[in-house]
């Protein structure tokens, strides 16, 4: 109880997050016959790349050959991983997506914690995460942007911290968040190559300081 009592904000906005997308896919596979549909066409090539990948080691829309048609490296990689685990199905972008969405509200509640808000204003603050964004569609285009989205305030989080630091670097804390920034940032920019620029904003910050 007293842990419901101290994250019902992020209790009651998750289970809002799950149901927004289970009305979602029912409307969805309803319309469609009882088959998941996405809203684009582009999780279907990173889907037959992950395909050929797992299956025949090839990085393409096909099996013959090689092809850089995908916008993002962790994406596939993380298909071909629950491909070559669970076999090729066309649910695995909507549970990734739902996965990396239940972290970036986790990461998101765990940033307003740390301003010592209240649980009112972080539940407002998370559905407005929620709804604004929006992350249930987002969810059902099936391709990366919610693990971008993800990398992105997480890399944005720790940047601030390791340049608004004021112990001495390289000790503690500040040491595990230097390091996770090169990780983070490495990811970021693999989840899409936009990505770079704010890595690059971010070492001009770091040239400054």
């Amino acid at each position: 109880m007293e842990f419901v009592k101290r994250y019902w904000s992020l209790i009651v906005a998750i289970i809002l997050l799950y149901a927004s997308v289970a009305v979602l896919l029912g409307i969805c596979l309803k319309q469609n016959g009882g088959h998941l549909v996405y809203a684009l066409d582009d999780p279907y090539i990173h889907m037959a790349i992950a395909r050929n990948f797992s299956e025949h080691g090839v990085w393409g829309v096909t099996s013959q050959g090689f092809s850089s048609t995908s916008s993002s490296l962790l994406w596939v990689m993380l298909l071909v991983l629950d491909y070559s685990i669970f076999g090729v199905n066309e649910y695995s972008p909507l549970v990734l997506n739902l996965l990396f969405a239940t972290a970036t509200i986790c990461l998101f509640h765990f940033i307003f914690k740390g301003w010592a808000l209240s649980e009112t204003f972080n539940f407002a603050a998370l559905v407005g995460v929620i709804l604004i964004t929006p992350i249930p569609l987002l969810i059902f285009e099936g391709m990366e942007h919610v693990l971008h989205i993800f990398f992105t305030v997480l890399f944005f989080y720790l940047s601030v911290t390791v340049l608004a630091g004021k112990g001495p670097r390289g000790t503690g804390h500040a040491a595990f968040n230097e390091k996770m920034l090169l990780v983070v940032g490495t990811l970021l920019v693999m989840s899409r190559y936009e990505g770079g620029f704010l890595v690059l904003s971010v070492c001009l910050f770091f040239a400054m300081r």
